[in-house]
């Protein structure tokens, strides 16, 4: 029997049912939508609807907003169905979460759909975002031109109605993200196919509807539904994702609609096509200020798409796409040190809004190392080499008062007994070139701390839960030590219930710095080494803030 608990035979359906599905989104049929779209309606008592089709979710949303501004067309279409709403909030799907039926199988069956059909890159935050900004502020008016002719030549297509040349009165962004929310997003496939799968094991569900919603699902994108209208549209045309299967493109969209809409991404986070192509120049993502790096965001993306605090991940997502190597070069950055095999440049601190350099081999080969490196071997070599666990974190595993020092500095290692050996941290988080990221301590308030890299000398990050990070040492000894300093530092002499962790640092062998000066050296040594250690949450894409 496989791990998930299913039967053999119960896997072998899922397959065939998994097979079906990725057959229909690879080859989209609209006509097969259109009837399946009839039969959810029907399924729930109600005829079925007129179904305009457009070519994109941008497309989709004006065909929405002039169908609510017209007075005729609005009559047409009827009311917009609440969402959720049972034509497709199946019986069958709520049914399974019942506690009468064996839960295990229930969650084997959706993490065997899943795996065998994830949910689609595209189906992503930005391109909902895009298609809503994008009608309330067009960035390329001949392209929003072309999409809105073609809509309302859907419009009167599909639905045998004259279209007015006039899209109502000017609209608000309240109204274009309330015509958004109405939209259904695509149908996730794993709950529809563990349904298809365990519909025996809830016979007493409703189940009406389940293979039209499995017919129309990979078939479309977004979607609206009235009383008698429904509006679809496709998936996209062309999708580019990475290697961890985010939306990620360095030479085009990636993601784009058969009328042009298109969203561009690197490593899933939303940039403005011009990052993508023709491509930032270094002395443009080294030298243009915060203004001009956010008015070129919202000329392209439209205005809010990339918030002020966005704007370092812009410059961070040019530098990654230009490479390492070529920033110094069209910089014409002097070499900060150098040998026959690698040179060392300070990168401009403007890129990062971190302090690093960037080590540069003979070959080309190019990565970013702590700020006070300099001696390019050293830099060429940093965490690199056999990975040895920290001597303090043997001993935790191995002696419970071990654990009980470390704990009085809010570092807590029980990852097994707590998080049964899975990483704590609230979100998947990775560090800027890829480096290894190795959790191995929680924080009470819902921080996580983790080794970088490899080598004997791994640096200790901290991660809090709202998304800040700090550098805290070299190694795991220097982090304890700038945590200790700064507990002794808070301590409160007048404060009799406070703990005092004086004793835990001895019992530790730790020696942290114990004048102001030596403490800012340490955190300068720190700050030193967190551009190259640059935090990343993997999801979207987004740069962790510096907490210095």
């Amino acid at each position: 029997m496989p791990a998930n608990g299913l039967t053999d035979e119960q896997h072998r359906t899922l397959e065939g049912l998994a097979a079906r599905w990725r057959e229909r989104a690879a080859d989209p049929d609209p006509d097969a939508a259109e009837r399946a779209v009839g039969d959810l309606y029907r399924s729930r008592g109600a005829a079925p609807p007129a179904v305009v089709r457009c070519a994109s979710p941008l497309a989709g949303l004006l065909a929405v907003h002039i169908l609510r501004s017209d007075a005729a067309l609005r009559d047409r279409a009827g009311a917009p169905l609440a969402t959720p709403d049972p034509l497709t909030d199946h019986g069958l799907l709520q049914r399974l979460w019942e506690p009468d039926l064996p839960q295990d199988l229930v969650s084997g069956a959706l993490t065997a759909a899943e795996a065998l059909v994830p949910a689609p890159a595209w189906n992503s935050y930005w391109v909902g975002e895009q298609f809503r900004t994008r009608a309330a502020e067009p960035a390329d008016p001949a392209l929003s031109d072309r999409v809105l002719a073609d809509t309302r030549a859907a419009l009167s297509r599909d639905l045998g109605l004259p279209v007015p040349a006039t899209d109502g009165p000017a609209a608000s962004d309240g109204h274009w993200r309330t015509l958004q929310q109405q939209a259904r997003t695509p149908v996730a496939p794993a709950p529809v196919l563990a349904s298809l799968l365990l519909r025996d094991l809830a016979a007493d569900a409703d189940a009406e509807g389940l293979d039209a919603l499995a017919a129309l699902a990979p078939a479309v994108g977004w979607w609206w539904t009235f009383e008698h209208v429904a509006v679809l549209t496709p998936p996209p045309v062309e999708v580019h994702t990475d290697a961890r299967g985010r939306l990620h493109h360095p030479h085009g969209p990636a993601v784009r609609f058969g009328d042009g809409f298109s969203v561009h991404a690197w490593h899933a986070h939303l940039v403005p096509p011009s990052l993508i192509s023709p491509g930032w120049s270094a002395a443009d993502i080294a030298g243009a200020s915060d203004a001009e790096i956010q008015a070129r965001a919202d000329a392209e993306l439209g205005a809010g798409a990339v918030r002020g605090f966005g704007v370092p991940d812009q410059r961070r997502c040019a530098a990654e796409r230009l490479g390492w190597a070529r920033m110094a070069a069209d910089l014409g950055l002097p070499p900060a040190a150098e040998d026959s095999a690698h040179s060392l440049y300070d990168l401009p601190e403007t890129v990062l809004g971190l302090p690093a350099r960037v080590v540069v081999g003979a070959d080309g080969t190019a990565g970013l190392v702590p700020a006070d490196i300099g001696d390019p071997a050293a830099a060429a070599g940093w965490l690199t080499g056999p990975a040895e666990e920290p001597e303090l974190l043997r001993r935790a595993r191995e002696d419970s008062d071990t654990e009980d020092h470390l704990a009085a500095f809010d570092v807590y290692t029980d990852l097994d007994e707590q998080y049964g050996g899975g990483d704590p941290h609230v979100e998947e988080v990775h560090l800027i070139g890829g480096r290894r990221l190795e959790p191995f301590a929680y924080e009470g308030a819902g921080g996580t701390y983790f080794l970088c890299g490899e080598g004997p000398r791994r640096p200790v990050l901290y991660a809090d839960s709202e998304g800040g990070f700090r550098v805290l040492g070299r190694d795991l000894v220097e982090a304890l030590e700038l945590l200790a300093a700064e507990r002794f530092r808070d301590l409160d002499p007048d404060d009799p219930d406070e703990d005092d962790p004086r004793p835990a640092a001895k019992a530790l062998g730790l020696a942290p710095p114990d004048t102001p000066g030596l403490l800012e050296e340490r955190r300068a040594a720190s700050r030193a080494m967190s551009g190259a250690l640059t935090l990343i949450m993997t999801a979207e894409g987004n740069g962790y803030g510096f907490r210095g």
